[in-house]
């Protein structure tokens, strides 16, 4: 297939959403990914409940259920590695392994009639010609190219060439379970502006810190260490991550458009990232199937995704307040002992978005 309707580069959650969803609506659509699949990916691997709600819209529920390790209806909060709090939140958090995961994903794009090319780079894509030049030497034509290609996107450049990913975070997995069983621990108060997680995941542990990038990665280890000394002679895996920071005007013309980390779409108060990378993925398919209507695509898709624009500067707002040198400490020695003020922030600003102003 040297000629199609749709290239998507990226095959994480964003572009393997969009290119299924086109090719059920009988485009010709190319995947291609750098990485030969299935493969490693650094996430805590935490599905809200309205990620998962989500993605039953759009995937075989059966298969997406086959990829869920943990269910957990209870999350322990923790300050300054003190508990301060058990919460039985009302909708349950998923955990997966991002590399069956993602996997599950590709393979029903597959599925729907796309095209997957793993262990494929696109070396150069030619907005004027386009073409699409990819490491095996093959020249690809296309109509519409899709950016879905991670946080540290090269699509990205052809759009916004100064963007820069504003987060860190490092991560590792240990073999068995917490004390805790199926329950996540977040830890506020070990690293500024940001806080410490472990997940269940099956018959493993995923240990991980984040917060904004800073000048000092260093820093960012020495916490680790401090946080997970258990671990601390098995070096965790660093990535950079949105933080708060999206692209403003995610499109070329109508013919790129970027979805998911490539277009800077992360919760910058949780640090999620699948919710905004499935849906922005369901938006660009949904703008690309008006052209047959003549619409202008990139008006379509620019309007649609506004409202995640809102809501990730709605919680940028409320990440900035949470993390305020006085609030952060006063309220989680007071107000985050209370299980119903974090059961509250559990239900309204985790697994849904139902206290938000604006919604995606």
């Amino acid at each position: 297939m040297n000629r199609v309707d749709v290239i998507v580069v990226g095959a994480g959650p964003a572009g393997a959403t969009c290119a299924r969803l086109l090719a059920l609506r009988k485009f010709s659509v190319l995947l291609v990914d750098k990485a030969i699949f299935p493969r490693p990916k650094l996430c805590g691997g935490l599905l809200t409940s309205k990620t998962v709600d989500l993605l039953r819209n759009f995937y075989d529920e059966k298969v997406m259920a086959e990829t869920y390790e943990t269910i957990s209806r209870e999350v322990f909060f923790f300050y300054k590695q003190q508990e301060i709090c058990r919460v039985a939140v009302k909708k349950p958090l998923f955990f997966v392994n991002r590399q069956s995961f993602d996997h599950a994903l590709v393979k029903q794009a597959i599925d729907a009639g796309c095209l997957f090319k793993d262990g494929t780079a696109c070396c150069s894509l030619d907005l004027e010609k386009h073409e699409a030049t990819l490491s095996d030497k093959s020249v690809i034509k296309f109509k519409i190219a899709i950016g879905a290609d991670g946080a540290l996107s090269k699509i990205r450049r052809l759009i916004d060439p100064t963007y820069l990913p504003g987060g860190f975070c490092l991560e590792t997995e240990e073999a068995g379970c917490e004390e805790s069983g199926i329950a996540p621990k977040i830890l506020f108060g070990c690293i500024p502006s940001g806080y410490a997680w472990l997940f269940p995941c099956g018959i493993k542990t995923i240990k991980g810190i984040g917060s904004p990038l800073g000048n000092d990665r260093g820093k960012h280890l020495e916490t680790f260490a401090r946080v997970f000394p258990s671990i601390v002679k098995r070096r965790p895996i660093g990535a950079l991550v949105p933080f708060g920071k999206y692209v403003k005007y995610p499109t070329s013309g109508n013919d790129l458009f970027l979805v998911g980390d490539a277009a800077g779409l992360v919760d910058p108060l949780t640090g999620e990232g699948i919710y905004f990378a499935v849906l922005s993925g369901v938006y660009a398919a949904e703008a690309i199937a008006t052209a047959s209507d003549g619409a202008d695509i990139s008006k379509v898709y620019l309007k649609k995704i506004q409202g995640i624009h809102k809501t990730i500067s709605y919680m940028n707002l409320a990440r900035r307040a949470f993390h305020s040198r006085y609030i952060h400490k006063t309220f989680l020695s007071t107000f985050g002992k209370s299980p119903c003020v974090m059961k509250f922030f559990c239900d309204h600003l985790v697994s849904s978005y139902d206290f938000c102003p604006t919604k995606p």
